[in-house]
């Protein structure tokens, strides 16, 4: 009787035994893990890689779950959105995803490209040029957003011209205006004898008076020999007033500079025309036009352009319809410095065709 209690005790630990280990195994089983954020997001690389831009979007937005502040994850994303197919709600999306990217890492060269390339599919290439520009303060070295940059700035050159919109070239709040042109104060047809020989003194034979209004100008440097400024001004009423100037650069210049807009002989060719109201883009046009160009702003405004190789010759002409004044000033330049200036004002309005 004993033996056989003792058997069936030995049955039934050996059927219980078992089951406790296998309790006491699942107690200490690890759950199952997810994939991780490199491996969604290298799962997205190789899904854009292969044109599955539906799959690539999924696969970064589980990376984008997983981590939201890695900025890799939101460039691959707008990549895809912008490959996708160039509807507005894929730029809108992809636009969203590269600020994000920005935000996140201010040095992601390739966030400020996409964000860059959303804007030119725009067609704002002012904004993408703004876009890269702050991007290459950041990222000084980025050859890919200068190469960018460049090619932003030169499709909108191409876009302006063929619509003949050249409102990005200038800032018509700063263009010079006739009244710029200032000799003792006075705008310059409001000039006379007495304030160009106040505001340039010279040897009194130097200037020839030859009647009333009728007078010619030539003002001497320090040592008595001839400056770079002559005046010729003929007629005494409005409507046979004319006032030709001359300045040429030469040793004397730094005794008879002109006063207009903060421009002196010795200029860049740059600095000249971003003091005459052209911006960066302007500018640029002027270096890169291979033959003459007019812009006509307004009836107010003709700027002419004649460059050759290198920066030759600027020509700005101003019409003011209002106050009856035509002036036509030139600006000449010898290899890349300002060289020349003259001009011509009379208050004989006239239509002005280049």
């Amino acid at each position: 009787m004993r033996k056989t209690r003792y058997i069936w005790l030995m049955i039934c630990l050996t059927l219980l035994l078992p089951s406790c280990t296998a309790s006491q195994t699942d107690s200490t089983e690890q759950p199952a893990q997810g994939p991780t954020w490199q491996e969604q997001y290298d799962l997205g690389v190789r899904y854009l890689a292969e044109g599955n831009y539906e799959g690539a979007i999924i696969a970064f937005t589980a990376a984008i779950e997983i981590d939201p502040k890695r900025a890799p994850a939101y460039v691959g994303r707008g990549d895809a959105y912008v490959k996708s197919g160039e509807m507005e709600e894929n730029l809108a999306a992809a636009l969203a995803d590269y600020e994000k990217a920005v935000e996140l890492d201010e040095t992601s060269a390739e966030a400020y490209l996409g964000l860059a390339d959303v804007y030119i599919f725009q067609e704002n290439y002012e904004k993408a040029i703004e876009i890269l520009s702050q991007g290459l303060e950041i990222i000084d070295d980025s050859k890919e957003i200068l190469d960018s940059l460049e090619r932003a700035k030169a499709s909108y050159i191409t876009r302006a011209v063929e619509s003949k919109d050249y409102s990005a070239f200038y800032r018509e709040e700063n263009l010079m205006r006739p009244e710029d042109w200032k000799v003792n104060g006075k705008p310059i047809y409001e000039c006379d004898l007495a304030d160009f020989q106040a505001e340039f003194p010279c040897e009194e034979e130097s200037a020839s008076l030859w009647s009333e209004g009728h007078w010619e100008y030539r003002p001497q440097d320090a040592n008595h020999r001839p400056s770079n400024l002559s005046a010729v001004k003929r007629g005494t009423d409005h409507a046979g007033l004319l006032v030709m100037l001359q300045w040429n650069r030469g040793s004397w210049s730094q005794y008879f500079q002109p006063d207009m807009k903060g421009i002196h002989l010795e200029d860049s060719f740059d600095e000249t025309l971003k003091k005459l109201g052209m911006t960066e883009l302007g500018i640029q046009y002027c270096r890169s036009a291979e033959k003459p160009f007019g812009i006509t702003v307004s009836r107010k405004f003709i700027i002419h352009v004649d460059s050759g190789e290198t920066a030759s010759a600027m020509t700005i002409s101003f019409n003011s319809i209002e106050s009856h004044i035509y002036s036509h000033i030139s600006f000449h330049f010898n290899k890349e410095t300002l060289a020349v200036i003259t001009g011509d004002f009379s208050y004989s309005p006239m239509e002005i065709l280049f």
